[in-house]
């Protein structure tokens, strides 16, 4: 049997298991993004927030218009247009990441409904579904709102790109990377794969044999249904 193979004991306690977290980091015009599939269980405004109280505006949620749909009816939402606009408060209201969404954190009282349509238009969501380089042509409408409207921070979370956040400042850049909870998202994974593992092995179930894998040179007993032993079944 290759010595390489892991018990089915070992699997299941995540010997092999490591936790590797990516990011990509950059700047444009400045403001301060990152990118991480990782940090999708992190909520930004649990680390960082405005110093003065600020609106939430809802741009995407599901689909365009989604937000407006979702929130508009929301006691402290109104619709605007495709969006939907939170009331200026110093804690953030409830927000909906079940799906694909978008904020922008508005942390300045100038604006009114008229500025923010014009500026939004229809407001294209470039790093939701695939990972668009920031100087991506079809990103220049994006970045042009942002550098018009100058948010305290934009994110979103894409169920296929993870969390994108863009702040303005640095220092508030710099306190949401020094305040990221590690070992909270490190357990979550670890807590996710675990469980993941254990449901392989309640589908696939125990070596029963009596017959031994089908794999040459192994020499663990087969699955009840399947010819190979556990391990090389899910290979």
């Amino acid at each position: 049997m290759p010595q390489s193979l892991l018990t089915i004991q070992q699997y299941l306690a995540l010997a092999d298991w490591r936790f590797a977290p990516t990011m990509e980091e950059g700047q444009r015009d400045g403001f301060y993004w990152l990118r991480s599939m990782h940090l999708v269980v992190v909520d930004p405004l649990d680390l960082v927030r405005p110093a003065v109280p600020f609106a939430v505006l809802a741009t995407y949620f599901d689909w365009h218009g989604g937000s407006a749909q979702v929130y508009g009816h929301e006691p402290g939402w109104r619709a605007l247009g495709h969006f939907a606009l939170s009331e200026t408060a110093a804690v953030p209201p409830r927000l909906y990441t079940e799906a694909d969404c978008a904020f922008l954190i508005l942390d300045a009282q100038k604006y009114d409904d008229d500025h923010l349509i014009a500026t939004l238009g229809d407001f294209e969501e470039p790093y939701l579904f695939e990972p668009v380089s920031p100087d991506a042509p079809q990103a220049m409408p994006f970045w042009q709102a942002l550098s018009t409207l100058r948010p305290f921070c934009y994110f979103s979370y894409g169920l296929s790109q993870g969390l994108t956040l863009i702040m303005r400042e640095h220092d508030d850049y710099m306190r949401f990377m020094d305040r990221l909870p590690w070992d909270m998202i490190e357990k979550t994974y670890r807590d996710d794969e675990c469980k993941k593992r254990r449901e392989e092995f309640e589908l696939f179930g125990p070596e029963l044999g009596p017959e031994v894998c089908s794999v040459p040179d192994c020499d663990r007993l087969r699955l009840k249904n399947i010819f190979k032993c556990f391990m090389h079944a899910i290979a």
